[in-house]
């Protein structure tokens, strides 16, 4: 039997701040899979943010011309996720998981 697929909601900042980045950011939605993906399989593989409940994701600029990405999530239940803010970010050094690295 498969695993059992964990649920990402988005906030409605999230998907304001998306929306905004989307013009600028080609194939944002093939990124979003892949982070997503990482999320639901591993949530602790991810940085804690000091004094939140809040995780950050860190991607690399690449993949089709999408910018370098922080993306902000908290963990609802061990089976849900709250995807909460997403910025372009200028710090392309650390990215949180390899499938974002070149």
């Amino acid at each position: 039997m498969a695993p059992k697929q964990a649920s990402l909601i988005e906030s409605a900042r999230y998907t304001r701040e998306k929306q905004a980045i989307q013009p600028d950011a080609r194939r944002f939605e093939e990124v979003e899979a892949g982070f997503s993906g990482h999320v639901s399989a591993r949530p602790e593989g991810f940085p804690g943010v000091e004094g939140t409940l809040l995780r950050v994701i860190k991607t690399r600029a690449g993949l089709g011309g999408c910018p370098a990405l922080r993306v902000f999530f908290s963990t609802d239940t061990p089976d849900q996720f709250t995807l909460q803010s997403v910025e372009i970010s200028e710090d392309q050094s650390q990215a949180s998981t390899s499938i974002f690295r070149d």
